[in-house]
């Protein structure tokens, strides 16, 4: 797909913008293991995107990515860090993508001329390619078995054509009829004030499958206002019960912007981002069970801005600035031990864009996007040391670009 620079340009800025009001940043919101701090088919093309001149050995990546390129479609990046192929080549643009735990599914997001979304589902090699929904939409992810889950908001329709009502759906990998998982609620007007609703769209299955959080957003109707970063909430839906929950209603503070799950999936582990809130915690964990709420980095301290978080075996990975100490994008790669201790996982700061970085499935290094003086970027790979106390291997260029979201296959 060929699109003017311009063009791309605009509709990248239109997009993030409606996806920060409506969903957690694009810090991968597949469903990770842990976290604290009408149908057509088409083969694999060879991709316009090229990476970087750095030289880069075979089996640099822990595993292959999956990202939007340049162009605004979905290519294939190798372990080798160098073999790029094109995926998922689309009329629209593509703005948002999700990847099934077993690294066989694809499900995306693209915004057409028009203004509206299609939610669209693959295979990670780009063939079976099918239509699942057309309208609004927010939020995708892709379950153990297959299923997509998406947040309809306004004026969708399934692939018969038949009206979809607005909340998160699930669409069955056997090509069955949609399920609707959770409603939306609707504005409530009375004395002439409003009372908003809520719009619910996937975030990410927990490890075990069994749940699925939910990001809420305010609904004032079609052509009311979609609310700022800090009126929205956190729901949970269970799969066992099929019934859902809120766990933070809309704008409840603490504020928890960026949601991630606990490596346990007991707890929902959640992080202000680049969103400096006095009364919130820059790091804080909350109970699924009992609804407590624990501050890990609490309120007041000189750390408060936390991005990216990763719960692994030997503690919460995550990055790091202090958002008064300097308007550069400079963030520390720290590590918070199960005993609460703090260490560098690097010994300087690097440069880091405010959607944050893919800590690798095993730990063993990061990827973020370098900022430059225009609207694109460097994706850079960062080795960690073997015993992650405070060495690395030098940075990797990958990928230069206006790249968007990267996802890992079968993380």
């Amino acid at each position: 797909m060929t699109i003017h620079a311009m063009r791309t340009s605009v509709a990248l800025t239109l997009m993030l913008l409606l996806v920060a009001c409506s969903q957690l940043s694009t810090t991968p919101t597949a469903p990770a293991t842990a976290a604290a701090t009408t149908p057509t088919s088409t083969e694999p093309t060879a991709a316009s995107s090229t990476p970087t001149d750095s030289p880069v050995s075979a089996g640099v990546l822990p595993a292959p990515l999956l990202f939007v390129n340049d162009q605004n479609d979905i290519d294939r990046l190798d372990v080798d860090g160098s073999t790029v192929t094109t995926v998922a080549d689309e009329q629209g643009l593509i703005f948002d993508f999700a990847i099934s735990p077993t690294g066989d599914v694809l499900a995306y997001l693209t915004f057409l001329t028009d203004g509206t979304n299609t939610l669209i589902r693959a295979n990670t090699d780009g063939s079976g390619r099918t239509e699942l929904a057309r309208g609004i939409i927010r939020g995708v992810t892709v379950a153990d078995d297959g299923s997509v889950q998406a947040g309809m908001l306004f004026d969708v329709t399934g692939a018969n054509a038949a009206a979809l009502a607005s909340g998160a759906w699930s669409f069955p990998a056997d090509g069955g009829d949609p399920r609707l998982l959770v409603a939306a609620t609707e504005p409530m007007s009375s004395g002439g004030k409003t009372t908003p609703g809520s719009h619910y769209e996937p975030i990410a299955w927990a490890p075990d499958g069994s749940r699925l959080l939910l990001r809420a957003t305010m609904n004032m109707g079609p052509d009311g206002p979609g609310g700022d970063i800090a009126s929205t909430g956190v729901a949970l839906y269970d799969v066992g019960s099929g019934q859902a929950r809120d766990l933070l209603p809309l704008g409840m503070e603490p504020l928890c912007m960026v949601p991630v799950w606990s490596r346990d999936g007991d707890t929902i582990l959640c992080a202000n981002g680049a969103n400096v809130d006095p009364t919130t915690p820059p790091l804080w964990r909350l109970d699924l069970t009992s609804g407590d709420q624990q501050p890990i980095i609490p309120v007041g301290a000189s750390t408060d801005q936390i991005l990216s978080p990763r719960e692994l075996a030997d503690g919460i990975y995550l990055l790091v600035a202090e958002s008064s100490a300097s308007l550069a994008q400079q963030f520390m790669l720290q590590r918070i031990a199960p005993d609460g201790t703090i260490s560098a996982l690097l010994p300087q700061p690097i440069e880091a864009g405010y959607d944050g970085g893919l800590w690798a499935p095993d730990g063993s290094g990061i990827i973020v996007g370098r900022p430059t003086a225009s609207a694109n970027r460097t994706i850079i790979w960062q080795p960690l040391g073997s015993d992650q106390t405070g060495t690395a291997g030098e940075p990797i260029e990958l990928l230069s670009g206006s790249i968007g979201k990267l996802e890992w296959i079968g993380r």
